[in-house]
């Protein structure tokens, strides 16, 4: 038992003499740590490299010669944004700030519905259409229909949702001969 883990491994067949030799060996592979080099030749060119590099300053001409058809899209972009800053102003200065409570108003956006929690006096504005739904930098706006009027004059494509009294949509009847055309249901309907 006075022999080592490496001698019973040997005796047991489990490994070779060579292979406890290396085993007992330091290991001379391991990597030593960086030493900084002495100011030699390659040294003083690497800083002037770095020195060059720090003061060259960008030329402005020298993106339009590579790309001369990047004009036209930087001033599309430029406009987007623009319009984008002025629809952001207004419903900024038009939202109402504390809408939220615990009744839910359902309304589509394309082929989904989305649910809103709102307090009562909010819920009833959007049922009555005093309020549109408008989304900004993924957050859910309330604003007034006429502030919604000026972002669609804006941007054609921006996402309002109106009520449906107040935007003019009536549902389209699918059976002229239905009992039940007379009868609405109503917005504010709660199970």
């Amino acid at each position: 038992m006075a022999d080592s883990l490496r001698e019973q491994l040997v005796q047991a067949g489990l490994a070779t003499r060579e292979q406890a030799d290396r085993a007992t060996k330091p290991k001379s592979h391991k990597k030593k740590k960086a030493q900084p080099k002495a100011a030699g030749k390659g040294q003083r060119k690497s800083d002037r490299r770095r020195q060059k590099a720090g003061e060259r300053k960008p030329n402005p001409q020298r993106r339009d010669t590579r790309r001369p058809e990047a004009g036209a899209e930087d001033l599309e972009l430029i406009e987007r944004r623009k319009v984008k800053a002025e629809i952001k102003a207004l419903i900024d200065a038009a939202s109402v700030k504390d809408f939220t409570g615990e009744i839910s108003f359902n309304f589509m956006i394309g082929e989904r519905i989305r649910q809103l929690f709102v307090n009562e006096s909010a819920h009833k504005s959007i049922v009555a259409g005093e309020l549109a739904i408008t989304r900004l930098n993924r957050e859910t706006h309330l604003i007034p229909p006429d502030v919604a009027e000026q972002v669609k004059a804006l941007n054609p494509n921006w996402l309002i949702v109106l009520s449906g009294e107040a935007s003019g949509e009536s549902e389209p009847s699918s059976d002229p001969d239905d009992p039940y055309t007379a009868y609405t249901v109503p917005d504010d309907l709660r199970w």
